[in-house]
């Protein structure tokens, strides 16, 4: 099976630390993604978003750095691997700069919607939890 894969850069209104807070810290993806999230702080903890609709284990977890953990939807076949989500931050100006790397998607459709959606449900929704908390 041929995999896809996405390269998406997002800058974020956020120190690299606070940047990694928000997609590492359980709390802060609950309060922004409007759903239950588990995220073990370390390699090999469990990972799961939006009620548990995604699911998976953590791969790299470097405060500030790096973040990268398997990423199985609830819609995806069982024949399919599970992707793998990475995040790289980096300081931009007044933000961070959060590379998206999501490798391992199984065929276009999804590779397109995931990008979609990484916009949608993930940057969007953190981009607005960031103009209400600083207004």
């Amino acid at each position: 099976m041929t995999a896809f894969s996405i390269e998406m850069t997002f800058h974020v209104n956020a120190t690299p630390d606070e940047a990694f807070e928000l997609l590492a810290n359980q709390e802060k993806i609950t309060l922004w993604g409007g759903g239950k999230a588990i995220l073990e702080p370390k390699v090999g903890g469990k990972f799961e978003m939006f009620d548990g609709w995604v699911h998976g284990k953590v791969l790299e977890y470097i405060p500030g750095k790096t973040l990268s953990y398997t990423w199985r939807p609830d819609d995806f076949h069982d024949d399919w691997e599970d992707s793998i989500v990475s995040y790289h931050f980096a300081p931009d100006g007044k933000g961070t700069e959060v590379k998206l790397e999501h490798h391992k998607l199984p065929n276009i459709k999804e590779t397109k919607d995931h990008e979609a959606g990484w916009e949608d449900q993930v940057f969007g929704p953190i981009r607005e939890y960031l103009a209400h908390a600083i207004a």
